[in-house]
């Protein structure tokens, strides 16, 4: 990268408007310290995501309702349940725990994710366990 002060911190960042969106990137912005006349390397740790759709129900065969909020563990980006329990998420590994919340209810579910792929996996029906 050009222009960077050396021996002064420089913020360096991935503008993650024009990131692939199928690529999660743990701290799009770095701290960097460069020496006169040197280089450094800067390592974002992207992954690939695995994407996946499904129609979220609840034990009585109801779907999920519309804008429940889907919370996977371990991410802070949050997913909205659309009509008829539709539901797509998009994280970072192969395995996902979701909490599920809407109206003081809730409810959660394990998924196990395929491979990364460009195009979403097609998981069927999902029955989501009710929480006191």
């Amino acid at each position: 990268l050009p222009r960077l002060q050396p021996f002064a911190p420089n913020q360096v960042r991935i503008d993650l408007d024009q990131a692939p969106l199928d690529v999660y990137i743990d701290q799009p912005t770095q701290r960097v310290v460069t020496g006169q006349r040197s280089g450094h390397r800067v390592a974002f740790n992207a992954r690939r995501l695995r994407m996946a759709r499904f129609r979220l129900q609840l034990p009585d065969g109801r779907p999920v309702p519309l804008g429940a909020e889907i919370e996977v563990l371990g991410l802070e980006e949050r997913f909205i349940v659309a009509e008829q329990g539709e539901s797509y998420i998009a994280v970072p590994s192969p395995r996902a725990s979701l909490r599920v919340r809407w109206n003081g209810s809730r409810c959660a579910l394990d998924l196990d994710l395929p491979a990364p792929s460009e195009r979403p996996a097609e998981l069927g029906v999902r029955t989501c366990e009710v929480q006191p």
